[in-house]
């Protein structure tokens, strides 16, 4: 997966480089930028994946001798979306760990108790 999602990636930069650093093909690199956020779970993979990003859209930059937009602002934009995927999959990596924390805590609760215990379901039936 994460070799598509650095095809895909080096296809956008290709693109902005070929027309100039054109403004939608900008706004797609960003969206690439914003999808791989959304599907990949690690904050470190994540964080490789947008520093290559990074120095691709500066090697595509310096090969346009004029700009339709500005580099540095595309950069900007893109380092906001990325560090904004990486909070976020921080996020989702610490509720996950949580939610571990805590099923264990319930099931050595549920299985060590000194008085019965038991779990149902919402029409009564006993589960556990």
């Amino acid at each position: 997966l994460y070799a598509v999602l650095t095809l895909i990636t080096a296809w956008v930069l290709h693109l902005m480089a070929l027309n100039a650093f054109a403004g939608e093909y900008a706004v797609g690199l960003l969206m690439v930028a914003a999808l791989n956020g959304a599907v990949i779970r690690s904050p470190t993979a994540l964080a490789r994946l947008g520093a290559a990003t990074i120095g691709g859209l500066a090697a595509a930059a310096m090969a346009v001798p004029a700009p339709r937009v500005s580099p540095w602002l595309v950069a900007g934009h893109l380092a906001l979306v990325l560090a904004g995927c990486v909070v976020i999959a921080r996020g989702r990596r610490d509720t996950a760990r949580d939610l571990a924390a805590s099923q264990t805590r319930f099931r050595a609760i549920f299985d060590h108790a000194a008085v019965g215990v038991a779990l149902h379901d919402d029409s009564g039936r006993v589960l556990e």
